[in-house]
C-alpha cells in the first residue's frame, strides 16, 4: 500500500506499526481478537496463577549454573543490603521453595538475587518469589529472566509487591495465548512499556496488544517501538483529530486514553471497511 493509501485509511496506527505488509496479513482476525484479548486477561483473575500454572506440565529450564547455594545467598544479601535476620528468613524461604517446588534453592537463590539487583528489599523479595517460580514454570522461562521481567515491568507501572501475583498471571496469559514468548514481552515493555505507564495505561492492555501483534509476526523490540510510537502519536492533537474525522477515538469521555486494544480494533475496523468500500468501487 502506497504511503497516501495509508493517510486516506487513517494515518495513525497505520503509519505507527512500521511494517504495514505484515500487518496487513493478519488484520481481519486482528479486529476480534483485539477486542476479546484484554478481556480475556481481565476475567482470568487472580486466581490464574494458582489454576492454570499448577495444572501446566512441568518444563525443561536453562538456568545459571550457581557455584553454591550458600555463596548465591551471600549475593541475595550484598545486593539487597539485608540485615542478618533479613538473610536468615531470606534464606529459609529458598531453602522451603527448594523442597516444595521443581526448583532448586540454588535457582531460587538466583531469582531472588536478580529482584534484588531489580530494587527490590527483602521483604518484597520474599513476598514475590513465589509468583516469579510460577511464571517461570508456566512458561518455561529461565527463572532469572523471568525475575527481571516480572521486576522491572512492576517499577515501569508504579506496581507494590502485592500486585507481583497480577503481574505473572498477565504475562503468563499473554505469552501461552499468544504467539509471543515471556522473553518477547519483556523486550517489548521495555520498549513501551515507560510510554504507556505515563499515558496512564495499564500493563493487561499494552500485554493485550502485544500479544495480538505477536501473532502477526511483530514481536519483540519492533512491536514495543510501535506501540512506543503509538502512545506518543495518539497523543497529539493533530493525530486525534485526523483519526476522529474516521470515526476512531483515541479518548474516553473524560480525556483519557482509551485501551490500547480498542484502538487498534477501532482503526483496523475502519480499514477493513474503506478497502472493502475501494474494492466495490
Amino acid at each position: 500500500m502506497s504511503a497516501s493509501g495509508n493517510v486516506r485509511a487513517g494515518r495513525a496506527f497505520v503509519e505507527i506499526m512500521l511494517d504495514q505488509t505484515r500487518l496487513e496479513k493478519g488484520l481481519k482476525a486482528a479486529q476480534a481478537k483485539l477486542k476479546s484479548f484484554g478481556t480475556s486477561l481481565v476475567s482470568a483473575g487472580k486466581g490464574m496463577a494458582t489454576a492454570a500454572i499448577v495444572a501446566a506440565t512441568p518444563f525443561a529450564f536453562a538456568t545459571r549454573t550457581f557455584a553454591n547455594f550458600d555463596d548465591q545467598m551471600r549475593m541475595v544479601k550484598g545486593v539487597t543490603g539485608a540485615t542478618e535476620k533479613e538473610f536468615q528468613s531470606m534464606t529459609l524461604e529458598a531453602e522451603k521453595l527448594g523442597r516444595e517446588t521443581s526448583f532448586t534453592a540454588q535457582q531460587v537463590a538466583g531469582g531472588m538475587a536478580e529482584m534484588g539487583r531489580m530494587g527490590f528489599n527483602p521483604r518484597e523479595i520474599e513476598v514475590t518469589i513465589p509468583a516469579v517460580l510460577n511464571l517461570s514454570r508456566a512458561t518455561g522461562t529461565e527463572l532469572s529472566e523471568a525475575a527481571e521481567i516480572a521486576a522491572s515491568n512492576m517499577r515501569i507501572f508504579g506496581l507494590d509487591a502485592s500486585k507481583m501475583t497480577e503481574v505473572t498471571d498477565i504475562l503468563a496469559m499473554t505469552a501461552n495465548a499468544s504467539a509471543v514468548s515471556v522473553t518477547d514481552l519483556g523486550e517489548s515493555l521495555k520498549m513501551a512499556g515507560p510510554q504507556a505507564a505515563a499515558a496512564k495505561d495499564n500493563l493487561v492492555n499494552v500485554s493485550a496488544a502485544l500479544g495480538v501483534l505477536g501473532n502477526m509476526g511483530i514481536k519483540g523490540s519492533l512491536a514495543g517501538t510501535a506501540l512506543r510510537k503509538a502512545y506518543s502519536q495518539f497523543a497529539k492533537a493533530d493525530v486525534q483529530k485526523s483519526l476522529e474525522g474516521f470515526g476512531v477515538a483515541t479518548e474516553d469521555a473524560n480525556g483519557n486514553l482509551r485501551a490500547m486494544p480498542e484502538i487498534m480494533a477501532d482503526i483496523a475496523r475502519i480499514r477493513i471497511k474503506r478497502r472493502w468500500h475501494t474494492r466495490e468501487g
